[in-house]
């Protein structure tokens, strides 16, 4: 990123990944008050870009790394990405973004678990499909065997770019 210094240090804002014309879009959609999950806090930037997109909503972050960092006024939910309980910690949300682990199997086991906690006309995103970390489950396989799954009633739009796997969930 050769002259370019983002306002928060997260990829979203990379001009060379694109990201933050799709979630722009989607939260003109969802309005000031988003209630919005990120899996992956790290040092919460991210989250940071959630609180000013949506002022007057709720900005929740989960990790199982003790050491990431939540910014004042933001939700901790400190637990594995797939840990069965999840749901029932981050409650409904207008928008869920995976940016945590970029495993492929952990990614698949998330949106199952989480897809349900997705509001009618909210979203579910997965970011990063192109790229592994290594691990047992490439996130390319994780997002060709979510495909079918992706063929359910309740899904409104499947999108994919480069980088992103957006979900829109249909309003009855």
């Amino acid at each position: 990123m050769t002259g370019y210094e983002a306002p928060f240090d997260t990829e979203k804002m990379w001009p060379d990944h694109g990201y933050l014309p799709h979630y722009l879009r989607i939260a003109a959609g969802i309005g000031l008050a988003g209630r919005v999950c990120e899996l992956g806090v790290r040092r919460g930037d991210s989250l940071r870009l959630w609180q000013v997109l949506f002022p007057r909503g709720d900005v929740a972050g989960v990790d199982n790394d003790p050491g990431a960092t939540w910014p004042k006024g933001t939700t901790r939910i400190e637990m594995d990405q797939a840990h069965p309980d999840l749901p029932e910690k981050v409650g409904q949300r207008d928008l869920i973004v995976d940016d945590a682990s970029h495993d492929g199997d952990l990614t698949a086991r998330s949106f199952t678990n989480l897809w349900p906690n997705v509001a009618p006309g909210g979203w579910y995103v997965i970011e990063d499909w192109w790229f592994s970390w290594g691990m047992k489950g490439s996130m390319l396989a994780a997002v060709q065997n979510l495909l079918p799954l992706l063929q359910h009633k309740d899904m409104e739009s499947v999108t994919c770019t480069w980088g992103l796997v957006m979900v829109r969930k249909a309003v009855p």
